[in-house]
């Protein structure tokens, strides 16, 4: 299968591969044993994606779980995708 022209696409280059990105900002709830004080950790995502053409992407997402103490968390998460 061939790439569409220029002329196609309405002179523009591979419109559908295009980087993407975002920031998210949340709470969790969640309890603790052993802890006199109750407190919400809040959550910070940063996530990019890349689409390869109209159906398949990929996308890689960071996310913190900020605490008040020294049990901060952060996983990493890499997958792909297809649209339909």
């Amino acid at each position: 299968m061939s790439k569409p022209s220029h002329a196609q696409t309405g002179g523009r280059p591979d419109e559908h591969v295009r980087p993407g990105g975002g920031v998210r900002a949340g709470g969790s709830a969640a309890t603790s044993t052993g802890r006199d004080d109750e407190r919400v950790p809040g959550i910070i995502t940063l996530t990019a994606s890349y689409r390869f053409d109209p159906r398949w992407f990929a996308r890689l997402s960071w996310n913190r779980v900020v605490t008040h103490y020294d049990r901060d968390t952060g996983v990493i998460l890499l997958g792909g995708g297809y649209r339909f």
